[in-house]
């Protein structure tokens, strides 16, 4: 850590909430968290400055990570969604990482129900859960 001027929440709410923060100050910022691996933070600075590189950056991170919250977040400030069969790549990805509290959001964004319900059963009992039934019922 060392170069992100957002050491802490007060600062980043000040600066998110500077109308005289330029665009090109604000993606700066985000380029310093993203480095610092601030991965929220940058979100928002890029959001703030309107850097649809940057977002699209991020949002492929969270769609390698298997991360329904960042990549629901990016796609909002690009203001777009991605199809079903977007939300289902995410949803499977994050099944795939153990992340099952994503999956199963990303699941019931993509209109798969019986599979967000199976892995919110799997996300409250545990890890182990996820034995019991990983099969996906749509192919």
């Amino acid at each position: 850590m060392g170069r992100s001027p957002v050491s802490d929440y007060l600062k980043k709410r000040d600066l998110l909430n500077d109308a005289g923060l330029s665009s090109d100050e604000a993606k700066k910022i985000g380029e310093m968290c993203l480095e610092d691996g601030l991965i929220h933070d940058a979100l928002e600075f890029f959001g703030k400055a309107g850097y649809e590189e940057g977002l699209r950056h991020i949002l492929e991170m969270a769609r390698e990570e298997g991360d329904y919250f960042i990549a629901d977040a990016a796609l909002r400030f690009l203001k777009e969604d991605w199809s079903s069969e977007g939300w289902l790549e995410l949803a499977k990805r994050a099944e795939e990482l153990q992340k099952f509290v994503f999956a199963s959001q990303a699941y019931k964004r993509a209109g798969a129900g019986d599979d967000a319900a199976r892995l919110m059963f799997v996300a409250g009992n545990g890890a182990e859960s996820a034995k019991l039934d990983t099969r996906s019922s749509h192919a």
